[in-house]
């Protein structure tokens, strides 16, 4: 697992990020080959559905192959103060 994160300096406008990546070895559960997703099961039992960002590997795969995918989360957060109407 790789992660990084940041923030703004204390003279700027309240900001954060974080991105984190996993790689896992996991089992093909399903492939949907229209939507280009698969359905894989994780080492700790749990299930998610993916978009692959090489359709053209879904040719070769099949349920219950053992492959190593990569997640990839991130998130980012910034506070802004409201402009005051002036009536």
């Amino acid at each position: 697992m790789l992660e990084g994160a940041g923030k703004t300096g204390k003279d700027e406008a309240p900001a954060a990020a974080g991105v984190r990546r996993i790689k896992a070895l996991v089992t093909i559960e399903g492939l949907d080959r229209p939507t280009q997703t698969v359905t894989v099961k994780g080492p700790m039992g749990r299930y998610f559905v993916a978009r692959v960002a090489d359709p053209s590997r879904l040719e070769k795969a099949h349920i219950g192959d053992t492959v190593v995918i990569t997640f990839t989360e991130a998130a980012a957060v910034s506070l802004n103060k409201p402009e005051m109407s002036k009536e």
